[in-house]
C-alpha cells in the first residue's frame, strides 16, 4: 500500500491556510461593498435590450452597476436601482411611464402594455434618473 508522506505539521499548516481564506475573502468583500455603498448615486445603466415585442406589449431589460467598478470579469459591480421606462408615440414627448416589477434591483425588467399594432413607439429607460447610453 503506497504512503502519502504527509506529516502532522503539513496537515496543520494547510488547515490554517484553509481556515484563514474565508476571512480574507470576507474582509475583501466587506471593503468593496462599503466602498460601493458610498457611491450609491453613481449608478450606470448598461445592456439595454428590447427582448420581447408583440402587437400589444413590449418587454425591456437592462442592468445597473456602480460606475467605474469592476467585478473581476470586466463588468460593473451590481448596483440596485429604481427602474422606469418613459415612452410614447413622439420622441419629444414620452408622456407614459412604466415601472420595474421588482423594486430596486440591478437587473431590470419593465413591461409596456396597451400598445397598438402598426404604431411607432419611442422609449427611454432610467435608473435612479440616469439614462442608458
Amino acid at each position: 500500500m503506497p504512503r502519502c508522506n504527509v506529516t502532522l505539521r503539513d496537515v496543520l499548516r494547510w488547515s490554517a491556510v484553509a481556515l484563514a481564506s474565508p476571512i480574507v475573502l470576507r474582509n475583501d468583500f466587506l471593503r468593496s461593498a462599503a466602498a460601493a455603498s458610498t457611491r450609491r448615486d453613481d449608478v450606470s445603466p448598461a445592456n439595454l435590450e428590447l427582448v420581447t415585442l408583440t402587437e400589444d406589449r413590449a418587454v425591456i431589460t437592462w442592468y445597473t452597476g456602480y460606475t467605474g467598478t469592476d467585478d473581476g470579469l470586466g463588468r460593473m459591480r451590481p448596483a440596485p436601482a429604481h427602474a422606469e421606462v418613459h415612452w410614447g408615440t413622439n420622441p419629444g414627448r414620452l408622456n407614459r411611464v412604466a415601472g420595474g416589477a421588482s423594486g430596486e434591483t440591478p437587473y431590470h425588467y419593465v413591461e409596456l402594455t396597451g400598445l397598438e399594432p402598426g404604431q411607432t413607439y419611442y422609449y427611454e429607460e432610467r435608473s435612479n434618473g440616469n439614462r442608458c447610453p
